[in-house]
């Protein structure tokens, strides 16, 4: 499978000279927003011209983010805030789902028309659950290939036929993880099914960190394996060695210090949940943060505000913690300082362990989390806590079993090795795209060459024409001639 993602055979056309204009588009969520923002990231870095388009209410946080250098943002008034919602009595995925796709719809839109007449789009890279900008793609004839920031589970949704069993089975799941009502679950499917059918695929995976890796081999989609996106990578179709991963930047400095050795040279342990820290009880936030609170080791929490807010202030006065409400994330874990990871295992943060190699303790909430986190655990690389029956004793256990037991370590290194060997990464994505503008530029010039008339065709067929009615008309009188010399 690596050669393949190296050098997909099914491309016909050289990659287009000159830029390209590419729109991505994602959902303000960042286990969704953060991977498709790194693949906009590097059409920037191949100089192409990228619009990413998103919700206004991340528009701050993108400001500070490296990966939109070069990247032009555009933030549509779209997503209600969850707060607004909840004050409506909006709880359920039920009513939330239809809520954000019909307010999106009329600015996505508006956008992407205003986005083509001024600089025609080449090409679009949709979000999987960006249901409206499907829809609005689809009207406004433009081109699009699905990012699929996600794994296995993922996948199966997008590949099983709605008649087929294992389609079923993962639509119960998917509505059991979400909070949706089976109804609602299959009418969302459905219509993504009707827009992304036969649509080429980014996947964030490889077959290393899969199950099934059969699901990697569908017959009618083109589709690319591309691992992390925060991996350079490397061009699909150039040896890896020639492109070399660039070099990361500098660590803040809060951060930087905090990771610089001392004189107890302590491990260090990256605690993480993501968006989860802000909607975790209080309860299960506080036995985690206590069990990571000691003298064994150091610990760097990404925790918000919100979440600060709900745990004791003793607690973050520890000497060996440190709080900070943004970490560049795949940046840390994959610092060889940092010693073990503590994590929801959102699909961005189980790529980000992976890639860097490190053992994992997996504390899963909901969605596709607790899959993920037994993918991590099957494969030898970590340890899984129930988030609702945890206690700080048994994170204290946990964590100091992966410190103290060499194999977590090895195993997860070892994986990470296989998984970059079948990683192109960012770079690989772009060349895929790339390629696939070509090869649609080749077919619509091929139509356009068959279907116009060259001039000299309608004189010649009048000629033929002609032609033949002179050489009917010459036969009719010969034999006229013949019938009337007989008689």
């Amino acid at each position: 499978m690596a050669n393949e993602n190296k050098k997909p055979s099914s491309f016909t056309a050289d990659p287009p000279a000159g830029k390209l204009h590419i729109v991505v588009a994602a959902v303000p969520l960042w286990g969704h927003l953060l991977p498709t923002l790194r693949v906009a990231q590097g059409f920037a870095e191949h100089g192409h011209s990228v619009t990413f388009v998103t919700s206004s209410c991340v528009g701050a946080a993108l400001s500070k983010m490296p990966e939109t250098a070069g990247v032009s943002t555009l933030l549509l008034q779209d997503f209600p805030e969850r707060e607004a919602l909840d004050k409506l009595g909006v709880k359920r995925g039920d009513e939330l789902f239809p809520i954000l796709e019909e307010t999106t719809y009329p600015y996505a839109l508006k956008a992407l028309t205003e986005l083509n007449a001024r600089q025609p789009v080449d090409h679009c890279v949709i979000d999987l659950v960006s249901f409206a900008f499907f829809k609005v793609a689809d009207e406004c004839g433009l081109p699009f290939t699905v990012n699929l920031p996600g794994g296995e589970q993922l996948l199966k949704v997008f590949y099983s036929t709605p008649t087929s069993k294992a389609y079923g089975n993962v639509m119960r799941s998917l509505a059991k993880w979400t909070g949706l009502s089976l109804p609602s679950i299959l009418a969302i499917s459905s219509d993504i099914h009707g827009h992304i059918k036969g649509r080429p695929v980014l996947m964030h995976t490889t077959p290393s960190l899969m199950l099934e890796p059969a699901w990697v081999s569908p017959k009618k989609n083109k589709v690319l394996a591309m691992g992390s996106p925060t991996c350079a990578g490397w061009p699909a179709t150039a040896d890896r060695n020639a492109s070399p991963e660039p070099a990361l930047p500098q660590l803040p400095d809060e951060l930087e210090a905090f990771l610089a050795p001392d004189d107890a040279n302590l491990p260090v342990v990256l605690f993480t949940l993501g968006s989860m820290s802000s909607i975790m009880d209080p309860n299960n936030l506080t036995e985690l943060l206590g069990g990571l609170c000691n003298a064994k080791w150091k610990t760097m929490a990404a925790l918000s505000a919100k979440a600060v807010s709900r745990v004791p202030a003793e607690l973050l006065q520890h000497p060996n913690l440190l709080v900070s409400s943004w970490i560049p994330q795949a940046q840390v874990i994959a610092d060889p300082r940092v010693n073990v990871v503590v994590t929801h295992c959102g699909w961005g943060a189980a790529l980000d362990v992976v890639t860097g190699g490190k053992p994992v303790v997996c504390v899963p909430h909901h969605g596709d989390q607790p899959v993920n986190a037994d993918l991590l655990v099957s494969k030898g690389m970590g340890l899984k806590l129930n988030f609702k029956t945890v206690k700080a004793t048994g994170v204290e256990k946990t964590v100091s079993a992966l410190l103290t037991d060499p194999k977590y370590s090895q195993r997860a290194q070892e994986l990470s090795k296989a998984v970059a060997a079948e990683t192109c990464g960012r770079h690989g994505a772009v060349t895929f795209v790339e390629q696939l503008v070509a090869e649609d530029r080749a077919r619509r010039d091929s139509k356009h060459t068959t279907d116009i008339v060259p001039a000299h065709r309608p004189f010649t067929a009048a000629l033929i024409g002609g032609a033949a009615v002179v050489a009917i008309g010459a036969a009719v009188l010969a034999a006229g001639l013949r019938t009337k010399g007989h008689a």
